[in-house]
Protein backbone atom coordinates (compact mmCIF):
# COMPACT_ATOMS: atom_id res chain seq x y z
CA UNK A 1 0.00 0.00 0.00
CA UNK A 2 1.59 3.24 -1.15
CA UNK A 3 1.07 6.82 -0.01
CA UNK A 4 -1.69 9.05 -1.36
CA UNK A 5 0.93 11.73 -1.99
CA UNK A 6 4.66 12.20 -1.53
CA UNK A 7 5.26 15.82 -0.52
CA UNK A 8 8.74 16.86 -1.64
CA UNK A 9 9.86 20.17 -0.22
CA UNK A 10 12.54 19.61 2.40
CA UNK A 11 16.20 19.64 1.42
CA UNK A 12 17.28 17.60 4.46
CA UNK A 13 15.88 15.08 6.96
CA UNK A 14 12.35 15.61 8.27
CA UNK A 15 12.18 15.11 12.04
CA UNK A 16 8.75 16.48 12.94
CA UNK A 17 5.22 16.37 11.51
CA UNK A 18 1.91 17.45 13.01
CA UNK A 19 -1.60 18.16 11.79
CA UNK A 20 -3.00 21.46 13.02
CA UNK A 21 -6.33 21.63 14.81
CA UNK A 22 -8.59 24.59 15.62
CA UNK A 23 -8.46 27.52 15.08
CA UNK A 24 -6.84 26.42 11.82
CA UNK A 25 -9.12 25.02 9.09
CA UNK A 26 -9.00 21.25 8.47
CA UNK A 27 -6.26 19.92 6.26
CA UNK A 28 -3.28 21.98 7.43
CA UNK A 29 -0.10 20.36 8.67
CA UNK A 30 3.47 21.39 9.53
CA UNK A 31 6.67 19.48 8.89
CA UNK A 32 10.01 20.37 10.46
CA UNK A 33 13.57 19.39 9.65
CA UNK A 34 17.18 20.35 9.14
CA UNK A 35 19.10 21.52 6.12
CA UNK A 36 22.59 22.65 5.25
CA UNK A 37 25.94 22.32 7.02
CA UNK A 38 24.81 24.88 9.61
CA UNK A 39 21.88 22.60 10.56
CA UNK A 40 19.35 25.37 10.02
CA UNK A 41 15.69 24.78 10.77
CA UNK A 42 13.44 24.13 7.78
CA UNK A 43 9.66 24.34 8.22
CA UNK A 44 6.88 23.78 5.71
CA UNK A 45 3.16 24.33 6.18
CA UNK A 46 1.10 22.01 3.97
CA UNK A 47 -2.43 22.40 2.69
CA UNK A 48 -3.33 18.79 2.03
CA UNK A 49 -7.06 18.98 1.34
CA UNK A 50 -10.40 18.60 3.08
CA UNK A 51 -11.33 16.54 6.14
CA UNK A 52 -11.39 13.22 4.27
CA UNK A 53 -8.46 14.07 1.99
CA UNK A 54 -10.16 12.95 -1.20
CA UNK A 55 -8.59 15.89 -3.02
CA UNK A 56 -5.02 16.67 -2.09
CA UNK A 57 -4.14 20.35 -2.17
CA UNK A 58 -0.43 19.72 -2.89
CA UNK A 59 0.54 23.15 -1.66
CA UNK A 60 3.37 23.96 0.72
CA UNK A 61 4.53 27.25 2.20
CA UNK A 62 8.04 27.47 3.56
CA UNK A 63 7.68 29.14 6.93
CA UNK A 64 10.46 31.68 7.50
CA UNK A 65 13.04 30.48 10.02
CA UNK A 66 14.59 33.93 10.40
CA UNK A 67 12.55 34.71 13.53
CA UNK A 68 13.54 31.53 15.36
CA UNK A 69 15.79 32.09 18.35
CA UNK A 70 18.78 29.84 19.11
CA UNK A 71 17.12 26.90 17.35
CA UNK A 72 19.61 24.68 15.55
CA UNK A 73 17.48 22.53 13.31
CA UNK A 74 13.89 21.60 14.09
CA UNK A 75 13.42 18.23 15.77
CA UNK A 76 9.84 18.34 17.03
CA UNK A 77 6.79 20.53 16.40
CA UNK A 78 3.64 20.49 18.56
CA UNK A 79 0.58 22.71 18.46
CA UNK A 80 -0.58 24.35 21.66
CA UNK A 81 -4.25 23.18 21.62
CA UNK A 82 -6.82 25.80 20.70
CA UNK A 83 -4.24 28.39 19.62
CA UNK A 84 -2.28 29.33 16.53
CA UNK A 85 0.97 28.63 18.38
CA UNK A 86 3.41 25.74 18.03
CA UNK A 87 6.27 24.53 20.22
CA UNK A 88 9.47 24.03 18.22
CA UNK A 89 12.31 21.91 19.62
CA UNK A 90 15.70 21.60 17.97
CA UNK A 91 19.21 20.42 18.65
CA UNK A 92 19.75 23.38 20.99
CA UNK A 93 18.56 23.83 24.55
CA UNK A 94 16.01 26.58 23.77
CA UNK A 95 12.42 25.93 22.75
CA UNK A 96 10.57 28.42 20.55
CA UNK A 97 6.91 29.17 21.17
CA UNK A 98 5.95 30.54 17.76
CA UNK A 99 2.70 31.61 16.13
CA UNK A 100 1.55 30.86 12.59
CA UNK A 101 -0.23 33.71 10.85
CA UNK A 102 -2.22 33.69 7.61
CA UNK A 103 -1.43 36.25 4.98
CA UNK A 104 -4.19 38.41 3.53
CA UNK A 105 -5.96 35.77 1.46
CA UNK A 106 -6.07 33.03 4.13
CA UNK A 107 -8.22 33.57 7.19
CA UNK A 108 -8.20 31.36 10.28
CA UNK A 109 -11.44 29.55 10.95
CA UNK A 110 -12.58 29.52 7.33
CA UNK A 111 -12.65 26.54 5.02
CA UNK A 112 -9.32 25.36 3.70
CA UNK A 113 -8.35 27.29 0.57
CA UNK A 114 -9.72 25.61 -2.55
CA UNK A 115 -8.68 27.15 -5.79
CA UNK A 116 -11.39 25.59 -7.96
CA UNK A 117 -11.56 23.28 -10.97
CA UNK A 118 -12.16 26.15 -13.37
CA UNK A 119 -9.00 27.97 -12.33
CA UNK A 120 -7.04 24.73 -12.58
CA UNK A 121 -8.26 24.11 -16.12
CA UNK A 122 -7.48 27.69 -17.13
CA UNK A 123 -3.94 27.52 -15.76
CA UNK A 124 -3.24 24.14 -17.32
CA UNK A 125 -4.67 25.20 -20.65
CA UNK A 126 -2.32 28.19 -20.67
CA UNK A 127 0.74 25.95 -20.43
CA UNK A 128 1.74 24.54 -23.84
CA UNK A 129 1.92 20.77 -23.87
CA UNK A 130 -0.42 20.29 -20.92
CA UNK A 131 -3.36 17.92 -21.52
CA UNK A 132 -6.23 19.96 -22.88
CA UNK A 133 -4.08 22.95 -23.80
CA UNK A 134 -4.70 24.74 -27.05
CA UNK A 135 -1.37 23.90 -28.67
CA UNK A 136 1.41 21.41 -28.00
CA UNK A 137 4.76 22.64 -26.77
CA UNK A 138 7.79 22.52 -28.99
CA UNK A 139 9.66 21.14 -25.95
CA UNK A 140 7.23 18.28 -25.44
CA UNK A 141 9.12 15.68 -27.40
CA UNK A 142 9.43 12.41 -25.56
CA UNK A 143 6.36 13.06 -23.38
CA UNK A 144 3.72 10.36 -23.40
CA UNK A 145 0.25 11.17 -24.77
CA UNK A 146 -2.31 12.44 -22.32
CA UNK A 147 -0.04 14.09 -19.81
CA UNK A 148 2.37 17.00 -19.56
CA UNK A 149 6.06 16.13 -19.23
CA UNK A 150 7.42 16.71 -15.75
CA UNK A 151 4.05 16.41 -14.05
CA UNK A 152 4.66 16.04 -10.31
CA UNK A 153 2.35 13.10 -9.70
CA UNK A 154 3.90 10.98 -12.43
CA UNK A 155 5.71 8.03 -10.88
CA UNK A 156 5.06 9.21 -7.32
CA UNK A 157 5.01 5.72 -5.87
CA UNK A 158 8.00 4.45 -7.81
CA UNK A 159 11.48 4.47 -6.37
CA UNK A 160 13.55 7.52 -7.23
CA UNK A 161 16.23 6.91 -9.78
CA UNK A 162 14.58 3.79 -11.21
CA UNK A 163 14.45 3.12 -14.95
CA UNK A 164 11.82 5.17 -16.72
CA UNK A 165 11.33 7.51 -13.79
CA UNK A 166 11.22 11.25 -14.37
CA UNK A 167 13.20 11.78 -11.17
CA UNK A 168 16.98 11.79 -10.93
CA UNK A 169 19.04 10.65 -7.99
CA UNK A 170 18.68 13.97 -6.17
CA UNK A 171 15.01 14.58 -6.93
CA UNK A 172 15.54 16.86 -9.93
CA UNK A 173 13.16 16.49 -12.82
CA UNK A 174 14.65 14.82 -15.90
CA UNK A 175 16.45 17.08 -18.36
CA UNK A 176 13.96 16.43 -21.13
CA UNK A 177 11.08 17.93 -19.16
CA UNK A 178 12.92 20.70 -17.29
CA UNK A 179 13.03 23.16 -20.25
CA UNK A 180 9.27 22.79 -20.71
CA UNK A 181 8.50 23.57 -17.08
CA UNK A 182 10.94 26.44 -16.66
CA UNK A 183 10.05 28.18 -19.91
CA UNK A 184 6.36 27.45 -20.31
CA UNK A 185 5.21 27.71 -16.69
CA UNK A 186 6.92 31.05 -16.17
CA UNK A 187 5.53 32.32 -19.46
CA UNK A 188 2.01 31.24 -18.57
CA UNK A 189 1.93 32.22 -14.90
CA UNK A 190 4.16 35.29 -14.89
CA UNK A 191 7.52 36.28 -13.49
CA UNK A 192 6.33 36.23 -9.88
CA UNK A 193 6.40 32.43 -10.04
CA UNK A 194 9.72 30.68 -10.51
CA UNK A 195 9.77 27.04 -11.61
CA UNK A 196 12.72 25.17 -10.19
CA UNK A 197 13.40 21.50 -9.41
CA UNK A 198 10.08 19.91 -8.47
CA UNK A 199 8.66 23.12 -7.00
CA UNK A 200 6.95 26.26 -8.08
CA UNK A 201 8.36 29.08 -5.97
CA UNK A 202 6.47 32.27 -5.23
CA UNK A 203 8.90 34.17 -3.04
CA UNK A 204 6.50 36.97 -2.07
CA UNK A 205 4.32 34.58 -0.02
CA UNK A 206 6.82 31.78 0.71
CA UNK A 207 4.98 29.37 -1.61
CA UNK A 208 7.60 26.71 -2.15
CA UNK A 209 5.75 23.71 -3.50
CA UNK A 210 2.92 22.98 -5.87
CA UNK A 211 2.84 19.75 -7.81
CA UNK A 212 2.35 19.83 -11.54
CA UNK A 213 -1.34 19.38 -12.09
CA UNK A 214 -2.38 21.29 -8.97
CA UNK A 215 -3.58 24.87 -9.49
CA UNK A 216 -1.75 27.73 -7.84
CA UNK A 217 -3.49 29.68 -5.05
CA UNK A 218 -4.37 33.36 -5.34
CA UNK A 219 -1.28 35.61 -5.32
CA UNK A 220 -1.73 36.79 -1.71
CA UNK A 221 -2.46 33.42 -0.12
CA UNK A 222 0.05 32.02 2.32
CA UNK A 223 1.28 31.74 5.88
CA UNK A 224 4.16 33.08 7.92
CA UNK A 225 5.80 32.27 11.26
CA UNK A 226 6.76 34.46 14.21
CA UNK A 227 8.50 33.55 17.47
CA UNK A 228 6.65 35.02 20.46
CA UNK A 229 8.44 33.45 23.41
CA UNK A 230 11.67 31.54 24.03
CA UNK A 231 11.56 28.82 26.68
CA UNK A 232 15.04 28.84 28.20
CA UNK A 233 16.50 26.79 31.02
CA UNK A 234 17.56 23.38 29.73
CA UNK A 235 21.28 22.57 29.72
CA UNK A 236 21.21 20.21 26.72
CA UNK A 237 19.19 19.54 23.58
CA UNK A 238 15.43 19.69 24.08
CA UNK A 239 13.95 16.99 21.86
CA UNK A 240 10.26 16.80 22.75
CA UNK A 241 7.43 18.98 24.02
CA UNK A 242 3.79 18.70 25.04
CA UNK A 243 0.99 21.17 25.73
CA UNK A 244 -2.30 20.82 27.58
CA UNK A 245 -4.71 23.48 28.86
CA UNK A 246 -2.10 26.18 29.44
CA UNK A 247 0.61 23.83 30.74
CA UNK A 248 3.73 23.27 28.62
CA UNK A 249 6.25 20.49 29.25
CA UNK A 250 9.65 19.99 27.61
CA UNK A 251 11.91 16.92 27.72
CA UNK A 252 15.65 17.26 27.39
CA UNK A 253 18.87 15.29 27.17
CA UNK A 254 19.91 17.10 30.37
CA UNK A 255 17.76 14.54 32.20
CA UNK A 256 14.94 16.88 33.20
CA UNK A 257 11.36 17.69 32.32
CA UNK A 258 10.60 21.38 32.71
CA UNK A 259 7.14 22.84 33.16
CA UNK A 260 6.00 26.21 31.86
CA UNK A 261 2.80 28.22 32.05
CA UNK A 262 1.62 29.25 28.60
CA UNK A 263 1.45 33.06 28.33
CA UNK A 264 -1.95 34.53 27.60
CA UNK A 265 -0.55 37.07 25.15
CA UNK A 266 1.89 36.78 22.26
CA UNK A 267 4.89 38.79 23.40
CA UNK A 268 6.65 38.80 20.06
CA UNK A 269 3.92 40.72 18.28
CA UNK A 270 2.91 44.33 18.18
CA UNK A 271 -0.45 43.53 16.68
CA UNK A 272 -1.38 42.25 13.26
CA UNK A 273 0.00 39.30 11.39
CA UNK A 274 2.70 40.59 9.08
CA UNK A 275 6.21 39.29 9.30
CA UNK A 276 7.50 42.84 9.20
CA UNK A 277 5.88 43.50 12.60
CA UNK A 278 8.16 41.01 14.36
CA UNK A 279 9.28 42.22 17.77
CA UNK A 280 11.96 40.67 19.94
CA UNK A 281 10.59 37.53 21.61
CA UNK A 282 10.55 37.38 25.41
CA UNK A 283 12.43 34.73 27.38
CA UNK A 284 10.08 32.63 29.53
CA UNK A 285 11.41 31.01 32.70
CA UNK A 286 10.30 27.53 33.79
CA UNK A 287 7.69 27.29 36.52
CA UNK A 288 9.01 23.94 37.80
CA UNK A 289 11.62 21.27 37.08
CA UNK A 290 11.05 17.51 37.32
CA UNK A 291 14.19 15.55 38.26
CA UNK A 292 14.19 11.87 39.15
CA UNK A 293 15.52 11.47 42.70
CA UNK A 294 16.92 8.04 41.85
CA UNK A 295 19.31 9.66 39.37
CA UNK A 296 20.12 12.73 41.45
CA UNK A 297 23.55 11.45 42.49
CA UNK A 298 24.69 10.53 38.99
CA UNK A 299 27.25 12.71 37.23
CA UNK A 300 25.24 12.52 34.01
CA UNK A 301 21.47 12.19 34.21
CA UNK A 302 19.70 9.79 31.83
CA UNK A 303 18.33 11.76 28.85
CA UNK A 304 14.57 12.26 28.72
CA UNK A 305 13.25 11.71 25.18
CA UNK A 306 9.48 12.20 25.33
CA UNK A 307 6.72 13.62 27.50
CA UNK A 308 2.91 13.69 27.57
CA UNK A 309 0.50 15.59 29.86
CA UNK A 310 -2.78 14.32 31.34
CA UNK A 311 -5.89 16.29 30.31
CA UNK A 312 -6.39 17.55 33.89
CA UNK A 313 -2.73 18.68 34.02
CA UNK A 314 -2.29 16.93 37.38
CA UNK A 315 0.03 14.26 36.03
CA UNK A 316 2.45 13.68 33.18
CA UNK A 317 4.45 10.76 31.79
CA UNK A 318 7.98 10.67 30.46
CA UNK A 319 10.30 8.19 28.76
CA UNK A 320 14.03 8.14 28.21
CA UNK A 321 17.18 6.14 27.84
CA UNK A 322 16.83 4.50 31.27
CA UNK A 323 14.17 2.35 29.51
CA UNK A 324 11.46 3.37 31.96
CA UNK A 325 8.05 4.95 31.52
CA UNK A 326 7.49 7.26 34.50
CA UNK A 327 4.28 8.74 35.86
CA UNK A 328 4.85 12.11 37.58
CA UNK A 329 2.85 14.27 39.96
CA UNK A 330 2.94 17.74 38.39
CA UNK A 331 2.47 19.70 41.64
CA UNK A 332 5.11 17.73 43.55
CA UNK A 333 7.43 17.13 40.56
CA UNK A 334 7.87 13.60 41.89
CA UNK A 335 7.77 10.15 40.28
CA UNK A 336 4.64 8.24 41.30
CA UNK A 337 5.06 5.06 39.26
CA UNK A 338 7.86 3.43 37.28
CA UNK A 339 6.90 1.07 34.47
CA UNK A 340 9.51 -1.42 33.26
CA UNK A 341 9.49 -3.60 30.16
CA UNK A 342 11.31 -1.87 27.33
CA UNK A 343 14.86 -2.95 26.56
CA UNK A 344 15.70 0.20 24.60
CA UNK A 345 15.35 3.97 24.85
CA UNK A 346 11.72 5.08 25.15
CA UNK A 347 11.25 7.62 22.35
CA UNK A 348 7.45 7.90 22.10
CA UNK A 349 4.47 8.18 24.43
CA UNK A 350 0.79 8.69 23.60
CA UNK A 351 -2.44 8.36 25.57
CA UNK A 352 -4.77 5.76 24.08
CA UNK A 353 -7.78 7.16 25.94
CA UNK A 354 -8.78 10.70 26.87
CA UNK A 355 -6.95 10.24 30.16
CA UNK A 356 -3.53 8.77 30.86
CA UNK A 357 -5.09 5.57 32.25
CA UNK A 358 -4.11 3.64 29.13
CA UNK A 359 -0.79 4.58 27.57
CA UNK A 360 1.16 3.45 24.50
CA UNK A 361 4.93 3.65 24.27
CA UNK A 362 7.42 3.07 21.47
CA UNK A 363 11.13 2.46 21.88
CA UNK A 364 14.39 1.65 20.16
CA UNK A 365 13.78 -2.04 20.92
CA UNK A 366 11.26 -1.99 18.03
CA UNK A 367 8.30 -2.66 20.30
CA UNK A 368 5.08 -0.81 21.01
CA UNK A 369 3.78 -1.50 24.50
CA UNK A 370 0.43 -0.83 26.14
CA UNK A 371 0.28 0.12 29.82
CA UNK A 372 -2.36 0.21 32.54
CA UNK A 373 -1.02 3.35 34.20
CA UNK A 374 -3.10 3.05 37.37
CA UNK A 375 -1.75 -0.44 37.99
CA UNK A 376 1.69 0.47 36.68
CA UNK A 377 1.65 -2.70 34.58
CA UNK A 378 2.28 -3.64 30.96
CA UNK A 379 -0.81 -5.16 29.35
CA UNK A 380 0.35 -5.93 25.80
CA UNK A 381 3.37 -5.72 23.51
CA UNK A 382 3.76 -5.74 19.72
CA UNK A 383 7.11 -6.38 18.08
CA UNK A 384 7.08 -4.14 15.03
CA UNK A 385 10.20 -4.83 12.97
CA UNK A 386 13.45 -6.70 13.48
CA UNK A 387 16.16 -7.37 10.92
CA UNK A 388 17.50 -10.34 12.90
CA UNK A 389 17.70 -11.40 16.55
CA UNK A 390 19.22 -8.70 18.75
CA UNK A 391 19.11 -6.19 15.89
CA UNK A 392 15.89 -4.18 16.22
CA UNK A 393 14.76 -1.16 14.20
CA UNK A 394 13.82 1.74 16.52
CA UNK A 395 10.30 3.19 16.58
CA UNK A 396 10.95 6.72 15.32
CA UNK A 397 7.47 8.18 15.75
CA UNK A 398 4.07 7.18 17.10
CA UNK A 399 0.54 8.58 17.09
CA UNK A 400 -2.97 7.44 18.06
CA UNK A 401 -5.90 7.90 15.73
CA UNK A 402 -8.52 10.17 17.24
CA UNK A 403 -11.05 7.37 17.77
CA UNK A 404 -8.38 5.47 19.79
CA UNK A 405 -8.77 2.39 17.61
CA UNK A 406 -5.36 2.41 15.94
CA UNK A 407 -1.75 3.08 16.83
CA UNK A 408 0.37 4.35 13.94
CA UNK A 409 4.14 4.14 14.24
CA UNK A 410 7.03 4.99 11.98
CA UNK A 411 10.02 2.70 12.06
CA UNK A 412 13.70 3.00 11.18
CA UNK A 413 13.23 0.24 8.60
CA UNK A 414 11.56 2.94 6.45
CA UNK A 415 7.98 1.72 6.93
CA UNK A 416 4.85 2.98 8.65
CA UNK A 417 2.88 0.42 10.66
CA UNK A 418 -0.77 0.39 11.76
CA UNK A 419 -1.62 -1.52 14.95
CA UNK A 420 -5.09 -2.50 16.19
CA UNK A 421 -5.33 -1.06 19.72
CA UNK A 422 -7.88 -3.58 20.95
CA UNK A 423 -6.27 -6.75 19.63
CA UNK A 424 -2.72 -5.31 19.79
CA UNK A 425 -1.67 -6.86 16.50
CA UNK A 426 -0.15 -5.48 13.32
CA UNK A 427 -2.69 -4.70 10.61
CA UNK A 428 -0.75 -2.92 7.87
CA UNK A 429 2.78 -2.17 6.77
CA UNK A 430 2.95 0.96 4.61
CA UNK A 431 5.97 1.32 2.32
CA UNK A 432 6.87 4.61 0.65
CA UNK A 433 9.94 6.08 2.33
CA UNK A 434 13.48 5.19 1.31
CA UNK A 435 15.05 5.91 4.70
CA UNK A 436 14.25 5.92 8.44
CA UNK A 437 10.80 7.21 9.44
CA UNK A 438 11.22 9.75 12.22
CA UNK A 439 7.72 11.04 13.00
CA UNK A 440 4.05 10.31 12.29
CA UNK A 441 0.82 12.17 13.04
CA UNK A 442 -2.88 11.49 12.45
CA UNK A 443 -5.99 13.51 11.70
CA UNK A 444 -9.25 11.86 10.71
CA UNK A 445 -8.47 9.20 8.12
CA UNK A 446 -5.09 10.69 7.24
CA UNK A 447 -1.56 9.85 8.34
CA UNK A 448 1.44 12.10 7.82
CA UNK A 449 4.98 10.72 8.10
CA UNK A 450 8.42 12.33 7.92
CA UNK A 451 11.71 10.66 7.16
CA UNK A 452 15.46 10.99 6.80
CA UNK A 453 14.82 10.79 3.03
CA UNK A 454 13.58 14.41 3.20
CA UNK A 455 10.04 13.55 2.13
CA UNK A 456 6.68 13.84 3.85
CA UNK A 457 4.20 11.10 2.92
CA UNK A 458 0.44 11.43 3.17
CA UNK A 459 -1.45 8.19 3.73
CA UNK A 460 -5.11 7.33 4.15
CA UNK A 461 -6.68 4.66 6.37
Amino acid sequence: MGPVEVLRSHSGPVFGTTFLGAPFPPGLAVSAGVHGPQESAELTLWEVGGPRYQEVGRLGWQLPASSLQNLSGAFDVRQVPGTNQVLLCGFGSDVNLASIHPLSSCQLGSAAPHWGQQQQQQQQAAIPGWPGSAAPSEHAGGGSPGRGPGRMDEGMSSQEGSAGSAWGQDGDVGAASAPLMQHDVEAALGAEVCAMRNWLVREATNLKYSSWGAPLPPPGAGYTLRTDWVLRGHAAACVSAAAQDGLLATASFDGSVRLWRAPQEQAGSSGGGGEGEQAAPVVLEAAAVCLDEESAGEAVLPPVCCVAIAPDCQQLVSGGNDRQVKLWDVELQAVLTRMHGHTGWVWNLAAVEDSLDVLASGATDSTVRLWDVRAGAETAVVEVSTAEPNNAYPIGGMAIRQDNRYIVCGCFDGSVYVIDCRAMKLLHKLAGHSDRVTRVSCQGDAILSGSFDGNVCLWQF
